[in-house]
Formats: structure tokens, sequence, C-alpha cells
């Protein structure tokens, strides 16, 4: 992941407000990431951009909101 990539993805997931832990202690952020890069392609990851990835983690975190705390 290059650097405009990687502070892409941390400023879209944290304006998504992905937080918290589950009840193993996974990390949601680090679910959300390998989720979001095992489903997306770098290709895919660089024309979304911004707004791809913002759209992208706030629907990821709509559905597995319930998971953490």
């Amino acid at each position: 992941m290059n650097e405009y990539e990687n502070e892409t993805f941390r400023k879209a997931a944290r304006d998504a407000e992905i937080k918290g832990t589950d009840w193993r202690g996974n990390d949601a952020l680090k679910d959300f990431s390998t989720y979001y890069h095992n489903n997306w392609d770098k290709w895919d990851r660089e024309r979304d951009g911004y707004d791809g990835v913002l759209r992208k983690a706030r629907d990821w975190w709509a559905d597995n909101r319930h998971k953490y705390s």
C-alpha cells in the first residue's frame, strides 16, 4: 500500500468512526482493513479515492458495528 493510499484509507476509516474490539479482542479497524484489501485490488482502491473508501467503510461499519464495543 503506497503512502497516499494508506493515508486515504486511515482518514476514511476514521471519518466512518470505525473503532472498538469484538469479544475475541479483534480490532474493528484491522478487520475492516483485511476485508477491504481482500475484496478490492490495488487498481480499484486507487480509482475509488477517498469517497469510495469512505462509502465502503460506512457500509461495512453499518453491517458490522453490532459486533464491536
